[in-house]
C-alpha cells in the first residue's frame, strides 16, 4: 500500500499509518478487499473495446505475459490486437 493511502486511512479511522496498513493488508489477503489498477488507455493512444482480468500466480507472470504478447508466427513483440499488458501485484505472506 502506498504511503498517501495509508495516511488517508489513518486519519479516517483515527489510528496509526502502520495499523491502517496492517488492517488493509489483512483485508486484501483475506479476500475481503480487492485492489485494482485502472489505466486510462486513451492516454496511451489506445481505444480499448475489452479489458481482460486474470488472476496469475507471481511465478507464472512472465510465462503468461509472453503467451499474451506474442501472436503465433509474429515477429512483433506485441501483436496489433494487444496494446498494453499491465500487472498489479500483492504480497500476502
Amino acid at each position: 500500500m502506498d504511503r498517501p493511502l495509508a495516511h488517508s486511512l489513518m486519519r479516517a479511522v483515527r489510528t496509526t499509518a502502520l495499523t491502517a496498513r496492517r488492517r488493509l493488508d489483512a483485508l486484501v489477503c483475506g479476500g475481503v478487499v480487492r485492489l485494482a489498477t485502472e489505466v486510462d488507455l486513451t492516454l496511451l493512444g489506445v481505444r480499448a473495446e475489452a479489458l481482460i482480468w486474470l488472476a496469475v500466480r507471481p511465478d507464472a507472470l512472465d510465462t503468461t505475459t509472453q503467451a499474451l504478447s506474442h501472436a503465433p508466427g509474429s515477429a512483433s513483440p506485441l501483436p496489433p490486437r494487444v496494446r498494453a499488458l499491465l500487472a498489479t501485484l500483492r504480497d500476502c505472506r
